[in-house]
């Protein structure tokens, strides 16, 4: 796949961007409670299927500071990279409704909660308690990013479109 300039600076501007709001706002962004900010671009494969590149990227950016060391930037990555996967196809689906996008939204929250729950689970659990440990790590994974996804990113998703920046990037394609 040739991509055009312009769309190789924009993948690198947000997957700067993801990283570095991921690791300013660190104390919200890693641990067993987490409220990845960041997170919000989530919508942005939805319009934009090549941003699936930039977040993944953005991701394994900002989980090399993780405290779960190279197990989140391998899992948490690939939590990022299905989900957008999964938000880019719901996009060429219907970018008009509400509830196409709540799926979307919703695909963060059910990765996160798995992999990242996997992912905490591993790094911190004591033999015999893996079911248990993992499954309040994934809830409270799971809550934090739907927190993000659903009240700030499932707005973004009716806002950003009738954006003069939206337009922009769309005349790009």
């Amino acid at each position: 796949m040739k991509l055009p300039v312009k769309k190789i600076a924009r993948i690198s501007i947000v997957a700067a961007a993801y990283a570095a709001l991921t690791m300013v706002l660190a104390p919200i962004s890693y641990g067993n409670i987490q409220a990845r900010l960041s997170e919000v671009l989530n919508i942005l494969p939805f319009f934009f299927p090549e941003m699936t590149i930039a977040l993944t990227v953005g991701c394994i950016i900002a989980n090399t500071i993780s405290m779960y060391g190279v197990i989140d930037v391998v899992f948490g990555s690939f939590a990022t990279l299905l989900s957008c996967m999964i938000m880019a196809h719901l996009g060429k689906i219907s970018r008009e409704k509400l509830w196409i996008k709540a799926i979307a939204c919703l695909q963060p929250v059910i990765f996160n909660a798995i992999l990242v729950g996997i992912t905490i689970t591993l790094a911190s659990a004591s033999e015999g308690a893996f079911w248990i440990v993992f499954a309040v790590n994934a809830l409270e994974i799971g809550i934090g990013e739907a927190a993000v996804m659903f009240c700030i990113g499932l707005p973004a998703m009716n806002y950003f479109p009738k954006t003069a920046l939206f337009e922009r990037m769309k005349n790009d394609e």
